[in-house]
């Protein structure tokens, strides 16, 4: 016969079920700060493929370009985590950001980093 009589199976549903939850939550955290961090880069790349076309404005000009496409894509990224190098017909642009992942139960934050790092050779 099956034991079920004193609940020793409904605990171990609930411990399955508490760390399903936890998972989809720390999934769909993960998930959807990987998905701005995705159309961030892409919103760079477009920038990066007009500015070697069409040359590259002026280095403010750029970081606040940037800045704008961080704010669209909800990524939140900072003039001081902008690098840009510029040389003769090169420029080499690193942005460096992190998302701050909060779990509900402790105080504890994950910070999950992204970076784009793109050298260009300009006209």
């Amino acid at each position: 016969m099956l034991k079920t009589n004193r609940g020793e199976g409904t605990f171990g549903i609930i411990v399955i079920l508490v760390i399903v939850a936890a998972g989809c939550y720390v999934g769909f955290k993960w998930g959807s700060a990987s998905w701005d961090a995705s159309e961030y880069r892409n919103k760079v790349n477009q920038s990066v493929v007009y500015w070697v076309s069409h040359g590259a404005p002026a280095r403010e000009n750029i970081i606040f370009e940037l800045l704008q496409k961080a704010e669209e894509s909800n990524v939140d990224v900072y003039a001081e985590d902008i690098e840009i190098e510029v040389r003769d017909k090169f420029m080499r642009l690193n942005i460096y950001w992190e998302t701050p992942l909060t779990f509900p139960v402790t105080d504890y934050i994950y910070y999950l980093p992204f970076t784009i790092e793109r050298d260009l050779q300009l006209k």
